[in-house]
């Protein structure tokens, strides 16, 4: 921002469905799709997030720019834990 604020993204500027897409062989060599409990961890710069994967919809696939085919990860509503790394603060 152009006054130095710090915006973080919140579920409620997410559009709904919340999802990610995943790599297909990714998807396949994991068996995402059959498993409960999964977590994805990203970290970016001093933010570490972890989503709690809800489902995976093996119809919902994209083909990207290079003609990967990709899988659509949803997002359990809610059901993200963020920490600052740098200082410790962490919310759910």
């Amino acid at each position: 921002m152009p006054d130095g604020t710090i915006k973080s993204p919140t579920f409620d500027k997410w559009p709904t469905p919340r999802k990610f897409y995943f790599p297909s062989s990714v998807v396949e060599e994991t068996n995402l799709d059959k498993h409960t409990g999964i977590e994805l961890h990203l970290w970016v710069e001093w933010t570490y997030k972890i989503y709690h994967i809800g489902s995976v919809d093996l119809n919902d696939t994209f083909i990207d720019d290079e003609g990967n085919k990709n899988v659509a990860v949803y997002i359990a509503d809610n059901e993200v834990f963020t920490c600052n790394a740098g200082l410790g603060l962490c919310e759910r």
